[in-house]
């Protein structure tokens, strides 16, 4: 009996702390049994074997994110060796859709939580910052399963995302390499060595901001177009 109570006591401490059901842990827990073997913890190597990330072109990117400290909350940088069961599903919790109960905090809250899960996948060296070759990599990771697209394609893409990225956060770079700005324009966007492009970096504020200036840009439109599904239905400030 007391077993049973603790157990359904972890349960809810679940449900509160990721957002799924009882159910979907449980589920959850049957997958994650599967692919540990029963054990209490799993490693890299025990997502080799799962279908539906063979032949996804990031495959390396994903796993890694299951272990990365950051997505774990546990350390700023660093691999974790092994996950238990919570750790899994707070990984698996950047992947929940948004749910429609949520309140316009609470989606806004959501939304981060899932760029900032994305920004480290950019971010492979921990550093803070998505220099102009991670972009690069991540890009020709994705195409890399397109025989119609050249690398040298790629790294045009690449470095399109990056100079848009420099455009909306800082704006009018100076001579003298520091970003001309005005008080309501932060530094976002920071210099590291190289010539030309390659100097660019992207931090993750400054990921944020440009993301979600896209994501109300395109909100907007939506609602502003006649004839388009949601016109007229955007709450001001949406």
């Amino acid at each position: 009996m007391g077993a049973a109570h603790s157990a359904s006591e972890e349960v809810r401490e679940l449900v509160g702390k990721t957002g799924f059901s009882s159910d979907q842990i449980e589920q959850l827990h049957r997958r994650f049994k599967q692919l540990s073997g029963d054990q209490p913890t799993i490693r890299k190597e025990h997502f080799n074997n799962v279908p539906d990330l063979e032949l996804n072109p990031i495959r390396s990117k994903i796993i890694r994110a299951f272990f990365d400290n950051r997505n774990l909350r546990k350390a700023p940088s660093g691999l974790a060796d092994e996950i238990n069961f919570e750790d899994f599903l707070t990984i698996m919790a950047y992947f929940r859709p948004i749910d429609t109960a949520m309140d316009e905090d609470q989606v806004q809250l959501c939304r981060r939580e899932k760029l900032r899960f994305l920004f480290h996948m950019y971010d492979s060296d921990s550093d803070g910052r998505i220099t102009l070759e991670e972009y690069r990599n991540v890009v020709e990771e994705l195409l890399s399963g397109n025989p119609h697209i050249e690398k040298e394609s790629a790294r045009t893409i690449a470095d399109g995302a990056m100079m848009e990225a420099a455009s909306v956060c800082v704006g009018q770079m100076s001579v003298s390499g520091r970003p001309d700005r005005t008080e309501s324009t932060p530094v976002l966007l920071t210099t590291v060595p190289g010539p030309g492009t390659e100097q660019c970096s992207e931090t993750l504020p400054a990921f944020l901001t440009r993301v979600e200036t896209h994501q109300r840009f395109q909100r907007r439109e939506r609602c502003a177009r006649p004839g388009r599904p949601g016109f007229g239905a955007c709450r001001p400030g949406v």
